[in-house]
């Protein structure tokens, strides 16, 4: 059996008089990639930053292995295994790929600074060739690889990865699903974010559709692709 990672219960921030996220359930395992999708304003962005500690939940509850992590610093939540990878990319641009790296190396549950962490982080997004190179000298396909790398070196339980594929050619693409496929291989589970709706069916075990800030599907590719329900909110439909 899988085991569970993270269980969200009823999430829910309001603010004002907006409900961003609204009564949202949903749980994330180990060496799953789980997806979540929906139009702009959805509220993926706003999950991510409630599961993170940088917004206070307004209801609900979220575990993490175990333990009640609502409430935390962000800091304390990273220390228990929780890593997350911004769509916007924003290095250390004076520092080399390497150094970068081994400050993400500093955080986390399992952190650590030898050179072997580091090494492996690039390894698994694509930059050991790129290793010396300085931040301010890549490209957006490799700063978003050097942003998976860094929370790679965090060596996290649970990655969440916000849309890492947004403005990527195709090549480029594959090779993050490669990482994110490889990651969930060694045991972490993944919350993925993403547009990117043939990448994500590529990619996800599980997918969860949000419309307005509430959940209105979870389930297989396959099972959210044909839910009636997913096609009318997102997907689209012939007229």
């Amino acid at each position: 059996m899988t085991a569970t990672l993270l269980d969200v219960q009823g999430l829910g921030r309001r603010f004002g008089e907006l409900a961003a996220v609204d009564g949202v359930t949903f749980t994330a395992e180990a060496g799953r990639i789980v997806s979540l999708i929906g139009p702009n304003g959805a509220g993926k962005s706003t999950i991510f930053n409630l599961l993170t500690g940088y917004l206070a939940l307004s209801s609900g509850s979220v575990t993490f292995r175990g333990e009640r992590i609502d409430g935390m610093e962000t800091c304390r939540i990273a220390e228990l295994g929780i890593a997350r990878a911004f769509q916007i990319a924003r290095p250390f641009r004076g520092l080399t790929v390497r150094d970068n790296v081994r400050v993400g190396a500093l955080f986390g549950n399992r952190a650590g600074r030898g050179s072997a962490i580091i090494d492996e982080a690039m390894e698994l997004a694509g930059l050991r060739d790129l290793a010396d190179a300085q931040a301010s000298e890549l490209t957006i396909g490799q700063l978003r690889k050097l942003e998976l790398a860094r929370a790679f070196a965090a060596r996290p339980h649970l990655l969440l990865a916000d849309e890492p594929l947004a403005g990527l050619v195709p090549a480029e693409s594959e090779e993050i699903l490669a990482s994110l496929r490889a990651v969930a291989a060694r045991g972490a589970g993944v919350l993925l974010v993403e547009h990117d709706m043939p990448a994500v069916m590529k990619v996800s075990d599980r997918v969860i559709v949000l419309e307005a800030g509430r959940l209105i599907a979870a389930g297989t590719p396959d099972e959210v692709t044909r839910d009636p329900r997913v096609i009318e909110a997102y997907l689209g439909q012939e007229a």
